[in-house]
């Protein structure tokens, strides 16, 4: 399944906008059977996306409602960077102060810092409403 955008509406309906509106409101109604309602809250969430781009006020059409499917996927990716971290610490302590114990403890500050901004940005973009990927 797929959201063919034409030429014009590249801006509102974005990729990221299209799989959102795939995975989280078509495909359950489509799982559950319920292909009509499916079809329907999709193109209610595409019209109300080309009414956001343009300043268009609509009535009569139903506010999308989003079932994120992936909620977990960020807490997934920060226990990741956690076992790493703890990893190269470990190793750290192991090898004792020199030259790769400070190379070490530089690149657990840069990893640290990275995923905070990671956490920051993925918040950001679930307040937004994009999807992951």
């Amino acid at each position: 399944m797929r959201i063919e955008v034409g030429y014009g509406l590249e801006g509102a309906i974005t990729d990221a906008y299209s799989s959102r509106i795939i995975n989280t409101i078509m495909t359950p109604e489509f799982k559950e059977g319920h292909f009509s309602d499916g079809i329907e809250k999709g193109t209610a969430a595409i019209v109300t996306l080309i009414a956001k781009e343009y300043n268009v006020t609509l009535t009569g059409v139903p506010e999308p409602v989003y079932q994120d499917q992936q909620g977990g996927s960020i807490w997934v990716l920060l226990f990741i960077f956690c076992i790493l971290y703890l990893s190269f610490l470990a190793v750290a302590v192991v090898a004792g102060e020199g030259c790769f114990y400070r190379s070490v403890i530089l690149w657990e500050v840069m990893v640290v810092e990275d995923l905070a901004v990671a956490v920051v940005l993925a918040e950001a973009a679930d307040l937004v409403g994009l999807e992951e990927g």
